[in-house]
């Protein structure tokens, strides 16, 4: 958190409510501080699940989050891609 201020770039944040090792507080922190700076910080949370995406539904739901937010980064259109 003490560098979050340097983060300029957007970041894509996710994490499984139920992570044993991580609190997903930690990571809300992280979001808040870079939205507070001006920087997008989408935040994917999935509750049931832990520190790895154990079923499909929710490694499916995250890999189209992930490319929608990449397609937009990049500046990917339907015409383009």
């Amino acid at each position: 958190m003490l560098r979050a201020g340097q983060i300029r770039v957007p970041v894509l944040f996710s994490h499984g409510a139920m992570d044993p090792r991580i609190d997903i507080s930690e990571t809300e922190i992280m979001v808040q501080a870079l939205r507070a700076n001006g920087t997008e910080a989408p935040f994917i949370c999935i509750p049931d699940e832990g520190r790895a995406w154990q079923k499909l539904a929710s490694r499916l739901a995250y890999y189209r989050k992930q490319a929608e937010f990449l397609e937009e980064q990049l500046g990917v259109t339907e015409a383009s891609g």
